[in-house]
């Protein structure tokens, strides 16, 4: 991940307080992904998945940001066959930054 790389460098001490706020905030637009889309609130199903989707970008999680997009788009054309399937993939996608992450942590052990 090399925008990771380049934050790091530009970051420096900051670089861990962003990869732990990121980890923290999206886990709670996720749970409210979940909980807007299971209440049909396509406005706040809309703004939980621009909030994900901007907090992604910050740390080079582009996957994550383009599969938010696209559920952004869903729920403002409240599209809700396709927002279940769409949001199974950004729950995926999520985990797999944050164990990518995790890993940069300090005191992470990499050999576990």
């Amino acid at each position: 991940m090399s925008v990771l790389d380049e934050l790091k460098d530009i970051m420096d001490d900051e670089f861990e307080f962003l990869l732990q706020t990121f980890i923290k905030d999206s886990a709670m637009h996720l749970e409210h992904i979940d909980q807007f889309a299971q209440q049909k609130d396509s406005d706040e199903l809309r703004r939980s998945a621009h909030s994900l989707k901007g907090s992604s970008v910050n740390v080079g999680a582009t996957q994550l940001h383009d599969l938010c997009a696209e559920l952004e788009k869903a729920a403002s054309d409240e599209l809700w066959t396709q927002t279940s399937d769409q949001i199974e993939q950004i729950q995926r996608e999520y985990m797999a930054v944050v164990e990518c992450l995790t890993e940069l942590l300090p005191g992470h052990n990499r050999s576990e």
